[in-house]
């Protein structure tokens, strides 16, 4: 993403923070899919539309249960889920947003049973990214009541085997860096294969506009062509009548063409989420974070300020923006041969 539309993109995100309640209950904020929804009466969508309301309302996604873990999700996305990791076949998933690891050790069993279709040298992880260890958060009552007889996620043997912890806040610099060092070490053991790993990412961390814009700016590069961004619980925005996941995603695709929304996804009618599907890697410019944490002079503190408040990008921000970020993609190669360039050297081929 070339800087001034990245900086694009927290003007408008400033311009439309005041949207009214109404345009946040618009067809326009619709999750349906793209193929059903026109043959569907305005009575059809408004059903279709409270049922998920109502799902989220009224927390029912409470009940879920995958394998005895408590899993925060509704049974249609979880197959939506299941059907983009089997046609992507990612080496890597990014998981913002950990909480109780239940997602996580859905995404890792669907990942394991995958493993038995392929080759012996496809060796799949998950890489999830939370604020607090979920040993921490297990007695918690967040979102829903605690499940004491639900199976914790972080002791089972398949976290072990699958599931990476990164503790932070996704949005920090650092924490991207971590990430980054995972996956060029995950490059490195493909290597041989002659083949480059292919990223998938979830995003179920912040829900306000603000956090979920800036995840989508510090991970969208990572994301291999033909795999997928899920943005979760982009429905939020109407429950809560005001702009949040729906609307920063929406900010964000007005500015790449790198990725779309895939609206087919959801083969049930309804979804809780976003499925942005990449399609070109030739618009996004890859973060310099190495250049930004190795300066003494404030840059790294600078940045952090601009992603906490993208409103009050200036002049003298544009030009800083430019520098931090470079206008190449970070891939390298054909569209379907992705080469992660994440700072510094290829790991590939050495290209700077």
């Amino acid at each position: 993403m070339p800087p001034k539309a990245l900086a694009g993109a927290y003007l408008l995100f400033a311009s439309t923070s005041g949207v009214e309640n109404s345009s946040v209950e618009s067809s326009s904020y619709s999750l349906l899919h793209a193929g059903l929804e026109p043959l569907l009466s305005p009575k059809e969508v408004t059903a279709y539309e409270t049922i998920e309301d109502v799902f989220e309302k009224f927390q029912i996604y409470c009940h879920g249960r995958w394998l005895g873990v408590q899993v925060l999700q509704s049974p249609n996305d979880l197959l939506y889920i299941q059907n983009v990791l089997t046609e992507v076949r990612p080496d890597v998933v990014i998981e913002a947003g950990t909480y109780k690891g239940g997602l996580t050790v859905y995404i890792a069993s669907v990942l394991e049973a995958l493993k038995g279709l392929e080759s012996e040298d496809w060796d799949p992880m998950v890489i999830t990214i939370d604020r607090n260890d979920p040993s921490q958060v297990f007695d918690r009552e967040w979102f829903c009541p605690v499940c004491q007889e639900c199976i914790k996620a972080w002791q089972t043997p398949l976290w072990h085997r699958r599931v990476h912890f990164v503790q932070g806040y996704s949005d920090q610099v650092d924490v991207l860096m971590e990430v980054e060092d995972m996956l060029r070490s995950k490059q490195g053991t493909v290597q041989s294969s002659g083949r480059n790993i292919t990223v998938l990412i979830t995003l179920d961390a912040s829900h306000e506009a603000e956090g979920v814009l800036t995840e989508l700016l510090m991970y969208s590069p990572l994301v291999s062509t033909d795999s997928y961004i899920i943005v979760q619980d982009a429905r939020l925005d109407r429950l809560w009548k005001k702009p949040a996941v729906f609307a920063a995603t929406a900010a964000f695709l007005q500015f790449t063409s790198d990725f779309y929304w895939d609206r087919t996804v959801p083969i049930y009618g309804s979804t809780q989420h976003m499925y942005l599907r990449r399609v070109s890697s030739s618009h996004l410019g890859s973060l310099q974070s190495s250049w930004i944490s190795s300066s003494d002079d404030g840059r790294m503190e600078r940045f952090q300020r601009l992603l906490e408040s993208p409103p009050y990008v200036d002049s003298s921000d544009m030009v800083f923006l430019e520098e931090v970020y470079s206008l190449q993609s970070p891939f390298s190669g054909t569209t379907d041969s992705p080469v992660i360039v994440l700072g510094g050297e290829c790991s590939c081929c050495g290209r700077k």
